[in-house]
Formats: structure tokens, sequence, C-alpha cells
């Protein structure tokens, strides 16, 4: 699912937990950060930032590097992971966060 600078807010406060994956177009390992996403099965919802095109999430978000992935949980934003994750290490993540 996309989120972008008009509806961020919106979707934070209407979400209990979410994941957010700031990512480009032109970043290899944004890529793959997809690919191993879309193989899980992740109990909350994911939504997809081009840094690209909604600068003022990469700027509130502080996001340096993508992939960039950002948890929130009761609208707070509560850990985040700079860099390609495995699949592991985002289980691994998920079950601390939870």
């Amino acid at each position: 699912m996309e989120i972008n600078d008009d509806n961020f807010e919106e979707i934070i406060q209407k979400e209990n937990k979410l994941l957010i994956k700031l990512g480009a177009d032109w970043c290899k390992p944004c890529g793959n950060q997809d690919t191993i996403l879309q193989s899980m099965e992740i109990p909350f919802p994911v939504y997809h930032v081009d840094v690209d095109h909604n600068p003022k999430i990469a700027e509130k978000l502080l996001c340096r590097g993508v992939p960039f992935l950002v948890l929130y949980k009761d609208q707070e934003k509560v850990s985040q992971k700079i860099g390609l994750q495995s699949k592991e290490k985002l289980e691994e993540w998920f079950d601390e966060v939870a």
C-alpha cells in the first residue's frame, strides 16, 4: 500500500500497528527488501514510501538512507532499521516489537 505526504497522518492515526518502508525506484537493495517483505506473512499493514516523491515523510522520519523501515504501534514510532534486512532479522524484529 502506498503512503504519501498527503495521507501520512491519516494512515498513522487509523492503524494500531504498521510498517513503513521508505525506498526509491533506483535503489537495488530497496527492491530486494520489497521481495523479502512480500515473501513474509506480516500481521499488520505494510506501507511503501518513495522518498523521491515524498520528501516530507522522509524528513519527518529522519530517513538518512534507504531502505529504511519504521514500525509504528499505537500511533507512535517505536523502532526503525536502516539498510537491507534479512527475513530472519525482520521476524526477530517484529516479534521483539509486537
